[in-house]
């Protein structure tokens, strides 16, 4: 794409940053997992999982749509920026509130969390510090460093507050504790948007601000920012879809064992998803060029990261089953074979990650829908099929021919010669 290095520079920052956040993440999981043993750290698992669709159904895909819209502004154009901020900024907490009490009301009594609800109580209490993230603006305004470090100040201050509290604890022996895991969780959520609110208020010129939006207002955002909501949920049950299945299906420390090869393997695409924060505004940018322009800017990217993932996959395959059982330790055995057959599923993940941005970036989202319905469907029909025949392992399988059919669908998508329209 037009001036390559400065994407790169600043895809390095936001990698570098994601990788970073976690490295702490990781040494955090572990500690957690260790303390907990496989059935309570399954049980918590479980409960993030469920708790993310409430987090995302919240977001609704407001925070890619402000993303987009911030980059499509002048950059002197400071007041319309605080503007939109602060309608946008609303309506989230508009929908938070909307959405947390009936979701606490209601999937506590889902699959694993009935064994202790309040797990699930702690994690849905993030829905409200989300509404208040700011690191939508800052990538927005072109500060990716600062989305960097807000990311990483959440990750250290979570895995600080683990070490605390966990780091003593033998293995199995922490299962009275379980209930600081997420309230670690949101401690790190404040800590991140304290310092992504820092850099948005310098690149505003005042502290990010709220107001109620109007009725108009609302229809047109929500209805811009549907066909990426949708996405964001069809996408998180390509995510994490199996751990649900596996609360539902089978006993806790299965979905403990298979949540610690997931999570580890789930690195990759947590710092793709992360990094394409800067790719976002550059492809609105490469966009004007025209429709040719684009579409071999597109297509060389794709390349480089398809190059990228496939060598990261080949890697986890050889090493990823040895790394699984010394980090994790012999309560979490049979994880390495879930983690070689995820590592590839979850690397043609994050290239359908960078396939789909670019369809949001020359407003085509709405093209990226079936392929999306189709590879979520495929993936929550399998992994309910495959839970109850062959476990974790099965499970794994299901969801990684999920996700290289989502892949290649996408790229058949972004990827064909397209002739520009008058």
């Amino acid at each position: 794409m037009s001036r390559g290095a400065g994407l790169w520079r600043d895809l390095g920052v936001l990698a570098a940053g994601q990788g970073a956040a976690q490295l702490l993440n990781l040494a955090a999981l572990v500690l957690v997992a260790r303390a907990l043993g496989g059935h309570w750290f399954g049980v918590v698992q479980v409960a993030a999982a469920v708790s993310a669709y409430v987090l995302l159904a919240a977001e609704a895909g407001l925070f890619t749509l402000g993303v987009r819209d911030l980059a499509r502004l002048a950059p002197l154009q400071r007041d319309s920026a605080r503007d939109l901020v602060a309608r946008r900024t609303g309506l989230l907490l508009l929908l938070a509130l909307v959405l947390v009490l009936p979701a606490c009301a209601l999937l506590p009594w889902f699959g694993a969390p009935r064994q202790d609800p309040r797990l699930l109580w702690l994690y849905l209490a993030g829905v409200l510090p989300q509404a208040l993230m700011a690191d939508w603006v800052v990538l927005g305004l072109g500060r990716p460093a600062w989305a960097a470090a807000a990311r990483t100040a959440r990750s250290l201050a979570t895995a600080l507050l683990v070490l605390l509290i966990f780091g003593g604890v033998g293995a199995g022996e922490g299962a009275g504790l379980r209930l600081w895991a997420p309230f670690a969780y949101l401690a790190g959520f404040f800590a991140g948007n304290l310092v992504a609110a820092a850099g948005a208020a310098r690149a505003l010129g005042s502290r990010p601000r709220w107001r109620r939006p109007a009725l108009s207002g609302l229809r047109a955002d929500l209805a811009a920012a549907a066909p990426i909501g949708a996405a964001n949920l069809l996408r998180r049950v390509l995510f994490n879809i199996d751990l649900v299945v596996l609360g539902l299906l089978a006993a806790p420390v299965e979905a403990g064992r298979y949540a610690a090869a997931s999570r580890l393997a789930f690195v990759l695409v947590t710092v793709t998803e992360s990094s394409l924060g800067a790719v976002l505004p550059r492809l609105v940018r490469l966009r004007r060029r025209g429709t040719p322009a684009y579409r071999r800017g597109v297509r060389r990217a794709a390349a480089k990261a398809a190059l990228a993932f496939g060598a990261l996959a080949a890697g986890g395959v050889l090493l990823g089953g040895s790394l699984v059982g010394w980090l994790f330790g012999r309560d979490f055995a049979g994880s390495a074979t879930v983690f070689a057959v995820l590592v590839v599923g979850y690397a043609a993940l994050s290239l359908a990650l960078l396939l789909h941005e670019s369809l949001v970036a020359e407003d085509r989202q709405a093209a990226g829908l079936p392929p999306l319905v189709v590879g979520a469907a495929l993936a929550a029909g399998a992994a309910a099929v495959a839970a109850p025949l062959g476990g974790a392992a099965a499970v794994a399988w299901a969801m990684a021919a999920a996700h290289l059919v989502y892949a290649a669908w996408l790229a058949a998508l972004a990827l064909a010669p397209r002739r520009e329209h008058s």
